[in-house]
């Protein structure tokens, strides 16, 4: 059997250092967030498999939500299209990485 794994390194997280997991505890966050805001009771649910519609309607929200820090959607920024409008979008990764290094700063400062 070949194992196909993208060049991907594991690395262990320590307990004591929740940092480390900061951007999966933010998409969990989301997830929670968006399940208390659907309204399950107003929603005819599939009985045998009630997660598929959900699952499928949090990824495309999660896709199609604008970042703060980047500016730009996750669907623009990996397939460079738009979400809403089948128009291209070209992303300017330069200025990005400008304001995401501008907003760590501003973090940074406030936190010290």
């Amino acid at each position: 059997m070949i194992r196909n794994d993208h060049g991907i390194k594991k690395h262990p997280i320590k307990v004591r250092n929740t940092q480390t997991n900061s951007i999966v505890e933010c998409v969990h966050q989301m997830i929670s967030n968006i399940l208390r805001t659907f309204k399950i009771h107003d929603t005819t649910v599939d009985e045998e498999d009630p997660w598929s519609g959900l699952l499928a309607a949090m990824k495309f929200t999660i896709r199609s939500t604008v970042h703060t820090a980047t500016q730009h959607t996750p669907m623009q920024l990996v397939f460079g299209r738009d979400a809403f409008f089948n128009i291209a979008h070209d992303a300017n990764w330069r200025y990005i990485k400008e304001c995401k290094q501008r907003l760590i700063k501003i973090n940074n400062h406030r936190e010290n």
